[in-house]
């Protein structure tokens, strides 16, 4: 089966899932929706085959003196975790973005503070650590507005999916590679918002 055919499939199957997620997140409990996102990431792992094997392949990389079955509960444990955060983005979306700080602390926001007061250009530089999601919409709460470079997801309706969903937090998006996107990157840093950039993730375009 061609790659193109696979991930038509892929989204026949997830789209009813994800809107299925997306409308019965917010009535669950913080818990629940933690053990609703972990359930869809166990469906993850067992169906995307592709992404199971470049997790695998990944960690023999980066250990390769563990053994195999040790590296496979951490790569299942990976894709439990990220469809958890997933889930805990729609809970908050459902209910507003007030319920996230209940969940969330900030330490050393005053450092972000003091750049943006000095009024020079402000980059904010993190990774996939947790769920990095969560950070801008904690800036936002405190009145610092946010623009993220990312790299369009694969799947169209997770795309779909985050797009949405930065949107509703109040993240502007400068799609890296994308014709113009420089000019954007330059209008971020000129017009007082902060940059924000995970950089742990291979964007596949040439440019520092």
């Amino acid at each position: 089966m061609d790659r193109s055919r696979l991930r038509s499939i892929r989204t026949h199957v997830w789209r009813p899932i994800l809107a299925l997620v997306r409308l019965t997140a917010r009535l669950f409990t913080w818990g629940g929706v933690q053990r609703l996102g972990r359930w869809c990431g166990e469906i993850a792992w067992l169906t995307s085959r592709v992404n199971r094997r470049r997790a695998l392949d990944h960690l023999a990389i980066a250990f390769p003196e563990m053994p195999p079955g040790e590296r496979k509960a951490i790569a299942r444990e990976a894709f439990r975790q990220q469809l958890m955060g997933a889930a805990e983005l729609l809970h908050v979306a459902g209910r507003g973005a007030d319920e996230l700080y209940d969940r969330v602390d900030v330490e050393g926001f005053e450092h972000a503070e003091q750049a943006l007061a000095s009024g020079r250009p402000v980059v904010l530089v993190t990774g996939h650590c947790g769920n990095w999601e969560l950070l801008p919409t904690a800036f936002h709460r405190r009145g610092v507005t946010l623009a993220a470079i990312v790299r369009k997801a694969k799947e169209e309706v997770l795309e779909t999916l985050l797009t949405d969903l930065r949107g509703t937090f109040g993240t502007r998006l400068v799609h890296r590679g994308e014709s113009g996107s420089v000019r954007h990157l330059l209008a971020v840093l000129r017009g007082g918002t902060a940059l924000i950039m995970l950089i742990d993730q291979d964007f596949r375009t040439e440019g520092v």
